[in-house]
């Protein structure tokens, strides 16, 4: 980079810091480069206009198998714009071995990794220890790139260090609110859809900069959309959390951030203090009619981590198609070398290298490492703005919520875990409300129906993660764990805080690296499950925290594992679930034992794409659920019958994202697996066990807003929405699921048996006239679905055939008397 840039840039510019960077020994391996380095030619096409270059498209095997028509079509859309395109798969090898082909493909102009493919990692300590992904590596391919202390990270780049190619990545394995193919095959749809003109975001763009920045004004944007088609939001007092979201859900179809961050959140400022947290589902939840993104929002674009925001722009909205972001703390500087190539009309792909030339000067400096090295795109870079614009439309919920608010932050709460013991429920959630991530909580007394006051468990100066809420049935003590950040050592750690009101706080994974996924669950001692990131993935510890200093790890040694759960079982041992990762797929691993030991792992899922498992003891009944992901998605679940697992059974199978499932308990004390429904749209889903089946699926209340997480704890439904304002955590009393014969106080009027398969049976108390009056019954929205004139048996009951009807919540009421009763109608 020149120096004379470097004073006005380098030395005078804020980092928008985030999370300290984690350690890729501590992070993960992509399960192809265990495989034997091979790939294979698909498709080729060698005619293309003067003056173009050649475009690979590398994708994974599973990628391969599934959406190569899809892929094929990318293909045919980057060759009409006059590119000679190469399809190859790659079904084993490393960083090294992709840098290899692409040196080896003449007139290589750049390359587009689709699905879960390996990438090199580089450390460096300007600010301080930091390992993250870099890109670079692979477009510069004539640098020296060397491992000095051979830990398998590069730490050294010399010779010319400038990029030969472009590259983007559309990687879907770590975004975890859906099935990975379905969005894949989502993306190609838009990035289609975009192409040909069928989708056109409003042409005009945001820049929205936080107080550290807010010298910045439109960042060179003007070269693309004129100086009158570009929004300067930079006024310290005006960038909160709160007007983001608002702005992005007025449409824009480039946004242009400057906030500080961490991989799942953007904390804004005002000179007062802090201005709130976005977190992932808020962006599901707004939509943004936005196609492009630069997220200068440290380690934003760190694709490797479950969560993280780069992926939810990208995936979890209608219209993302390309993020230009960092994987470390750092970003790109001097964005009008981004953006005036773009508005001279060459691709992302084209203006990104041309940015990395500009930098590339001279050779880069420690500070310049530092800032630039972990810079990438995510999503297709042969893609440019169209310049159409059209209105956005989002997806509207109903006007009628059941839903409490349990949360009082005036900023954003998501992600709540609760459970319930001896008519006391605890919640616990994360929360914007001190600026970063923390962990709130609160209780609920069920004797004197009265909720707690908020606590903020150990107030954190930075970003806690991941809940986990169970009672020691032993003591009656309520336990909670997270993963929260030490400063110090710039890494996770697992915490637990137990007693009322979770004051007791101690660090119970002390160890540096990433901590992260914890999960309790008691026995005849408090246990606690997590993942340790190591240099073969994850694996998955365990330890006892109440009965003595048993710990072991669960998977297996050369195992990349992730997402544990744990339960109870009925014979008083311990199970526990997690998925192992490999080249081809993932499944559900199985494990239980006790202080002497555990049971060597068994599969016991047979899909090929499987992961976000949970599990339960209710009522005597010990059930596994998991979500299983292809072009449609599925919620699977097994039962243990004491001495095996019986045979998986397909709660639902949908075209649409069904994701965070979790096994609950009804109020009547049934088996009951939650799960949500959609993104932007979503909705919760249920079925009960009875009777020794699954029910069909149903929706058991309604909310003005998406409903993310739902949990079942003490007869009530707790989930993170919004409903007109910021996001926050929400209750509902349990709809009638399970119930016996319904008879309130009071009333003449009861239901016989609920939940109501096909004919819903009323009983009526005294007389009642033949001809008494209407009896009608109403979906949750109001609507009458049947209205009839009462015909009341000499027996005092009446029979509605409610067969023609969907499973789901239902209220029936009796018109002449005004008395009303929910019921749950399962298929």
């Amino acid at each position: 980079m020149p120096s004379v840039l470097i004073s006005l840039f380098l030395l005078s510019s804020v980092v928008p810091t985030g999370t300290g960077e984690l350690l890729r020994e501590k992070v993960e391996v992509c399960p192809v480069q265990l495989n034997t380095p091979s790939f294979s030619t698909i498709s080729t096409s060698d005619s293309y206009r003067t003056g173009n270059g050649k475009v690979l498209i590398l994708i994974s095997e599973p990628v391969a198998n599934t959406l190569s028509e899809k892929v094929e079509r990318l293909a045919d859309d980057i060759a009409a714009e006059g590119w000679s395109v190469i399809i190859q798969g790659m079904y084993g090898g490393t960083a090294e071995d992709i840098r290899a082909l692409f040196q080896a493909t003449t007139d290589l102009d750049g390359a587009i990794l689709i699905g879960f493919l390996p990438c090199a990692w580089y450390e460096e300590d300007y600010w301080a220890q930091e390992e993250f992904p870099c890109e670079l590596f692979l477009m510069d391919l004539d640098g020296v790139w060397e491992d000095s202390d051979s830990n398998g990270l590069y730490d050294s780049h010399t010779g010319d260090v400038a990029p030969e190619i472009w590259l983007g990545r559309i990687d879907a394995h770590a975004a975890s609110f859906g099935s990975e193919l379905l969005m894949l095959s989502d993306y190609l749809d838009k990035n289609h859809l975009y192409r040909t003109g069928s989708m056109a975001p409003p042409a005009r763009a945001l820049t929205f900069i936080d107080d550290d920045w807010s010298s910045y004004t439109d960042c060179g944007l003007n070269s693309i959309y004129g100086s009158s088609g570009v929004t300067v939001i930079n006024s310290p007092s005006q960038t909160t959390a709160d007007n983001y979201l608002s702005r992005l859900s007025q449409g824009y179809e480039f946004v242009h951030l400057m906030a500080h961050s961490c991989p799942w959140g953007h904390t804004f400022k005002v000179p007062s203090g802090m201005a709130g947290t976005v977190m992932a589902p808020e962006i599901a939840q707004v939509n943004p009619g936005t196609a492009f993104l630069q997220l200068f929002s440290c380690s934003n674009a760190r694709w490797v981590e479950a969560g993280c925001l780069g992926n939810w722009y990208l995936f979890g909205t209608d219209t993302g198609l390309l993020v230009s972001g960092a994987a470390k703390t750092g970003s790109m500087l001097d964005f009008e070398y981004f953006y005036n190539p773009v508005g001279s009309g060459l691709s992302f792909g084209e203006a990104f290298r041309n940015w990395w030339e500009y930098e590339a000067q001279g050779g880069f400096s420690s500070s310049e490492r530092a800032w630039f090295y972990g810079n990438a795109l995510l999503g297709d870079p042969t893609l440019k703005p169209v310049s159409a614009a059209s209105c956005f439309s989002g997806i509207e919920h109903s006007a009628a919520s059941s839903g409490t608010a349990v949360s009082t932050s005036q900023h954003s709460d998501c992600f709540p875990d609760a459970d319930c013991s001896n008519g006391i429920t605890a919640v616990a959630w994360l929360t914007g409300e001190n600026g970063r991530l923390d962990v709130a909580a609160r209780f609920h007394d069920e004797n004197g129906d009265s909720w707690s006051q908020v606590y903020i468990v150990d107030a954190d100066e930075y970003w806690d993660s991941g809940v986990s809420v169970c009672f020691d049935s032993n003591t009656g003590d309520p336990w909670l764990a997270w993963s929260d950040f030490e400063y110090s050592t710039y890494s996770y750690r697992i915490k637990t805080a137990h007693g009322l009101p979770f004051e007791n706080v101690t660090v119970a994974a002390p160890q540096d690296g990433y901590q992260v996924s914890p999960a309790l669950a008691c026995t005849d001692r408090m246990w606690l499950a997590w993942q340790d990131w190591e240099n073969t993935g994850g694996r998955i510890m365990l330890k006892s925290l109440t009965a003595g200093s048993f710990s072991t790890q669960l998977s297996a040694a050369d195992e990349w594992a992730t997402d544990p759960a744990i339960s109870a079982g009925p014979s008083g041992n311990l199970h526990a679930l997690w998925v192992k990762n490999t080249g081809s797929g993932s499944s559900v691993m199985w494990s239980s034992g006790n202080e002497n030991g555990f049971s060597a792992p068994v599969e016991i899922s047979s899909g090929t794409a499987c992961h976000s498992p949970h599990i339960g003891l209710v009522n005597g009944e010990l059930v596994a659920v998991w979500q299983e992901d292809g072009i449609t998605t599925s919620i699977v679940s097994r039962i243990w019958n004491g001495t095996s697992w019986e045979n998986e059974v397909t709660i639902e199978e949908s075209s649409f994202h069904l994701c965070n499932p979790a096994v609950t308990e009804s109020g009547a004390g049934e088996p009951v697996i939650c799960w949500q429904k959609g993104r932007a749209d979503a909705v919760p889903m249920a079925s009960l066990f009875t009777e020794s089946s699954w029910s069909s699926p149903f929706q058991p209340f309604e909310s003005i807003g998406p409903v993310w997480n739902p949990v079942l704890e003490g007869g009530k439904y707790f989930w993170a929405g919004n409903e007109g304002s910021d996001w926050n955590i929400y209750t509902t009393t349990s709809t009638g699921i399970g119930d016996a014969t319904v008879n309130p106080a009071g009333t003449s009027l009861s239901i016989l048996r609920n939940p109501v398969t096909s004919i819903l049976t009323l009983k009526f108390a005294g007389a009642v006239s033949p001809d008494a009056g209407n009896v009608s019954v109403y979906d949750l929205s109001g609507r009458t679905l049947i209205n009839r004139r009462m015909s009341v048996e000499e027996n005092g009951l009446l029979s509605i055939n409610c067969s023609a009807l969907p499973a789901g919540v239902y209220t029936v009421a009796e018109e002449s008397t005004g008395e009303s009763l929910r019921f749950t109608l399962l298929r």
